[in-house]
């Protein structure tokens, strides 16, 4: 690039910045609450369908698998799975199972962004395994024999690339927590993270990098009361296992959640009143490398399966039904320890009366959710969504059209990973890329199509030399250009 070049294009970057920020000069920070979307009966089959879980990859296309139940073929279960494209249309429901009882599936995405899909088969026990390569769906394997009695697999990928499996084992006396990797087309041998005398129930868990973080439920063959516990594995080896509710109360359905600073929650039911079962939804997180006092988050009801997750801002979101063995409701609150928001009742979205269990994640600040209902023996799927849409805006301009808002980058100034956030008033091809101060291109952060509403993207810096650099992100319509200081 000539100098006449360099000096041209840095002259009409920084003139896009500072416009920008002159723009932002009389701006406010607004919250703009978004509707759910119209929810879509995924499974829309006449079986009862049961036992979802989803995942939402880079792509923000979302998978679904499922267990759908034959009443009339002597209970029958099947396994089957559907994907999303971006407009929200959805696959023919497509069925990987090829025998008579299963259940519970569980799915995950590799690096490249294929599904994995795990669940168990009845009455035996053995643990069943299928992926997609890109092309094709691979053959059914099951997990090696040895490890055969085992139920409800959690399953996820770490930043190597390995799948990580999680099972319960049931025995006659105990129930234990497995672990297992699989790399490179083999099976670890299983590790058990619970000991002889315990009991282990629900688990759920986070990747960062290499490790994971885990919490499950777990109680010992004398006391009846469940109690969370908290456990770390460092790529190589496990921690012991940490308490998290100290109350001696029966605390089960553990979630975690990570914010955007990289610091640990936990959620789970607390049951305070035996009969009849009432149960608080409660909240912890893990501070000066301890669990703090937990918060209550729901008034004292028959609260259970807490799901949490946590937007660009901070922010906590937590679903969780009422009333479970009855008619369920839907409740769903935000905000973080201490701060909570008035819990709202969202079941009226949906067209059904009992609601059986729900999923939910957050992904480039779109909550989405999936819920599970179980009226007459004919449960449905259904999936919606909620933009969480949190910006600086113009005043003036609130009320008008746009085509593309680039709403910030944090934490700024960085030394090694920050987020760009950034709003479409419609679907658009967006390339965001970072450039130097002399002009040269550092790297392409994405390039792809994204759907209407708020997106959030990560990058990392940490191979970049201190100094200033310009985030330039550009759709079909416009190009809109922010600064950005990376400090070593």
């Amino acid at each position: 690039m000539t100098i006449t070049r360099q000096i041209v294009f840095i002259s009409l970057l920084f003139l896009s910045t500072c416009l920008l920020f002159g723009q932002n000069k009389d701006s406010h920070q607004k919250s703009s609450t978004s509707k759910w979307s119209t929810p879509i009966n995924i499974s829309n089959t006449p079986n009862d369908s049961e036992n979802c879980s989803f995942v939402v990859g880079e792509d923000e296309f979302i998978h679904i698998v499922w267990t759908e139940r034959d009443y009339d073929a002597s209970f029958h279960s099947k396994i089957f799975y559907s994907k999303s494209d971006d407009a929200m249309l959805w696959t023919d429901p497509l069925q990987l199972s090829d025998t008579l009882f299963n259940y519970s599936p569980e799915i995950a995405l590799d690096s490249s962004g294929q599904p994995h899909i795990m669940w168990y088969t009845s009455p035996l026990g053995y643990t069943l395994y299928r992926y997609y390569d890109g092309k094709d769906w691979s053959p059914i394997d099951t997990i090696p024999d040895e490890n055969s009695a085992m139920k409800f697999p959690k399953i996820g990928f770490d930043s190597s690339n390995r799948l990580h499996l999680f099972m319960l084992r049931p025995t006659n006396e105990e129930t234990y927590l497995g672990h297992m990797i699989r790399e490179n087309g083999e099976w670890s041998p299983q590790f058990l993270l619970s000991q002889i005398h315990q009991k282990a129930g629900a688990a759920d868990f986070l990747f960062d990098g290499n490790e994971i973080h885990l919490t499950y439920q777990m109680r010992h063959d004398t006391i009846v009361n469940h109690t969370i516990f908290y456990r770390h594995f460092d790529g190589k080896d496990w921690s012991g296992a940490f308490i998290v509710d100290y109350h001696n109360l029966n605390s089960n359905r553990p979630s975690i959640a990570r914010d955007i600073n990289n610091n640990l929650h936990i959620s789970w039911r607390q049951q305070v009143v035996e009969f009849p079962p009432e149960a608080n939804i409660f909240f912890t997180s893990y501070e000066d490398y301890e669990w703090i006092e937990p918060d209550v988050v729901s008034p004292l009801t028959s609260a259970d399966k807490p799901s949490i997750s946590f937007d660009s801002e901070n922010q906590c979101h937590i679903l969780w039904l009422v009333d479970y063995w009855s008619i369920s409701s839907i409740y769903y609150a935000k905000g973080n320890y201490g701060n909570w928001s008035e819990p709202e009742n969202i079941t009226s979205l949906f067209p059904l009366e009992e609601v059986y269990d729900l999923r939910s994640t957050i992904k480039n600040d779109r909550l989405h959710l999936v819920v599970q209902n179980s009226e007459d023996y004919k449960g449905e799927i259904f999936y919606t969504y909620k933009d969480l849409v949190t910006s600086v805006e113009n005043e003036q301009d609130h009320s008008l059209n746009y085509n593309l808002r680039f709403n910030g980058i944090y934490p700024n100034p960085v030394n090694s990973e920050s987020t760009i956030s950034f709003s479409l008033g419609k679907s658009s091809l967006v390339e965001i890329s970072l450039y130097d101060i002399t002009g040269r291109k550092v790297m392409t952060i994405i390039k792809r199509h994204f759907m209407k509403g708020t997106h959030s993207r990560k990058f990392d810096v940490s191979d970049l030399a201190s100094g200033i650099y310009l985030v330039k992100i550009s759709s079909k319509a416009e190009v809109q250009v922010k600064k950005i200081i990376v400090l070593k």
